[in-house]
């Protein structure tokens, strides 16, 4: 059996930014962490060769505003300050603007009686199956974990990845890497099957 080096170093480059995101801690620079930081050099090594080997148009080297992490991103973000990263700083300030959204919109008259109806109906439906209906995959999410692990990946590979092509990747990853069941990797990712 010949084994391609090129796949096995990337294999590892996924393992490292998944077990990034597995590690992540909500606090100041938590990559450098005695324990993390071997996934942390990995992933800044592999980032400098991007660097090196793809044109600077097609990425840009950000640090994260709160935990202070460089990361890539699109050459869209370029100059912007207020760039979280993927790792759990995006979702966790994501759930902090939305409680912050909702604690002002509850303090409204409109917001009060919209819970109170919120409330009454959660006593009337109790379906598991309309809960699971609504459930959306975050996979198609632009700013997921997932979406920056696609773009990681083209451009490694410098060619685009479809979601449907990462999706895949991803799912085949996980069944090789079973150490844990398939449920708790797809909720690592915010995916669904």
């Amino acid at each position: 059996m010949k084994f391609d080096l090129k796949s096995i170093e990337q294999e590892i480059f996924l393992l490292c930014i998944i077990n990034l995101k597995m590690l992540f801690t909500n606090k100041k620079e938590w990559y450098k962490n005695f324990y993390i930081q071997e996934y942390s050099h990995k992933f800044y090594s592999e980032n400098r060769k991007i660097m090196k080997t793809v044109s600077s148009k097609n990425w840009v080297l950000t640090r994260c505003t709160d935990c202070r992490i460089y990361f890539l991103t699109t050459p869209s973000n370029r100059g912007r300050k207020d760039i979280r990263c993927p790792f759990g700083c995006r979702e966790k300030h994501k759930r902090e603007s939305s409680k912050k959204r909702v604690r002002e919109y509850r303090k409204t008259e409109i917001g009060r009686k919209k819970k109170q109806k919120i409330n009454e109906k959660r006593y009337l439906y109790k379906s598991s199956t309309e809960i699971k209906n609504m459930a959306s995959t975050a996979c198609e999410e632009k700013g997921s974990f997932v979406g920056y692990l696609r773009f990681i990946i083209s451009l490694k590979e410098s060619r685009f990845i479809s979601w449907q092509e990462i999706k895949s990747i991803l799912l085949e990853y996980f069944k090789k890497w079973r150490q844990h069941p398939l449920v708790f990797w797809l909720k690592i990712c915010n995916m669904t099957l």
